[in-house]
């Protein structure tokens, strides 16, 4: 099965979290190397013999246009797919077979990325969260910022991740390293996301 994702880090989240959880030998995980090359591999795919897909890919700044590029496709090539016209909290997995399940990160339904899945599930009492959150507001002020405003979070992530034991440590160490709070209800929906996926049946 084939669970494709958008770049690098998501790979390496996607795989740390499969990993964490047992389900590794379920998946070949496929950096797809943005969205446009996703949704070009996605209509040549479904005219292709498959038995499951699975779709993580990024918000950005419009959830619902993201969902419904993915929908048009889906739809146009098989409507019996049935894909509802907003994506649920808990993502979708079709019942139709070839299976595709779609999860839209952070959390379907708020715009955003891969580093605001990973913010949501800081714990509130981290003490360097608010921190870099304060430096990159000064920098902000002073008006010398480089970032984009729709990478904020990115740069928020990263500055954190600089600031830790093992400065500059990846995304997915924080999965492997125990950092985050994946007894939230953000976390366990994508983790019975991917259950489902690993298990089409259940």
């Amino acid at each position: 099965m084939e669970l494709w994702v958008e770049g690098k880090d998501d790979e390496m989240v996607c795989k740390s979290i499969l990993e964490k959880h047992g389900l590794s030998s379920s998946y070949v995980v496929i950096n797809k190397g943005g969205y446009p090359n996703l949704k070009i591999g996605l209509k040549t795919q479904l005219k292709a013999d498959f038995t499951t897909l699975g779709l993580i890919v990024d918000a950005d700044h419009d959830p619902a246009a993201r969902w419904q590029s993915l929908r048009d496709i889906i739809h146009k090539h098989d409507p019996a797919y049935g894909l509802p016209k907003k994506l649920p909290p808990q993502g979708f997995w079709s019942s139709h077979a070839p299976s595709i399940g779609i999860w839209i990160m952070p959390d379907n339904q708020r715009s955003g990325m891969l580093e605001d899945f990973i913010r949501d599930l800081i714990p509130q009492d981290n003490a360097l969260l608010p921190e870099a959150d304060a430096s990159l507001s000064r920098i902000e002020a002073l008006g010398i910022q480089q970032y984009v405003p729709v990478h904020r979070t990115k740069a928020l992530i990263h500055t954190w991740l600089a600031w830790q034991e093992e400065p500059g440590m990846l995304m997915s160490s924080t999965i492997s390293k125990h950092m985050l709070a994946t007894a939230s209800p953000l976390y366990q929906y994508f983790l019975a996301w991917l259950q489902r996926f690993s298990d089409p049946t259940s």
